[in-house]
């Protein structure tokens, strides 16, 4: 992220499959991000550990090469993290009292991943590949009742339920 954004965000990602028949793999993803976003009128820094393990089917195979693919998953998420939440001030309506906002928790995020993806080999074992995904959040902890905001592993999540993804890797 660092690289593209030009920003202090930071993630990585190992991403692995196993050929179970000709046009099914098993898929396992493991990595880490660090992000911060300013809301409007509050930031929110995401970090931690993400985990997804679930199926890609080769929808096209040889597209160039013969290892070449083009391909749609299905996997599900979960990822722990530290968030902290601050730089707001809210207005208590009844008293006028102000309360500045700055919250450290740790909660949790169970989601749903639908990819679709390419791989294409450049060079002898070499292959780059990208996928974009749709992310459904399943379950999430929160005691502050803010809901997930930004998720590793999804990014930003809108509507408290979905967020859209990205990756690219080179194996």
């Amino acid at each position: 992220l660092p690289i593209l954004g030009g920003n202090d965000d930071m993630a990585w990602q190992v991403k692995t499959d196993f050929r179970l028949t000709p046009k099914l793999y098993a898929a396992f993803d493991v990595g880490y991000q660090d992000r911060s976003k300013d809301f409007m009128m509050q930031q929110t820094r995401s970090k931690g550990m993400f985990f997804k393990a679930g199926v890609n089917y080769a929808l096209l195979r040889g597209i160039f090469d013969s290892d070449d693919m083009m391909y749609v998953g299905l996997k599900l998420g979960y990822s722990s993290y530290d968030r902290h939440i601050w730089g707001d001030t809210l207005r208590e309506p009844q008293w006028g009292n102000e309360v500045i906002v700055d919250i450290n928790d740790k909660p949790m995020a169970l989601w749903g991943d639908l990819s679709i993806g390419v791989m294409v080999q450049v060079a002898r074992n070499v292959y780059l590949s990208m996928d974009a995904a749709y992310d459904m959040i399943l379950s999430s902890s929160d005691s502050n009742g803010i809901g997930p905001m930004m998720v590793p592993g999804v990014g930003q999540v809108y509507s408290n339920t979905t967020g859209f993804s990205f990756s690219y890797a080179v194996s």
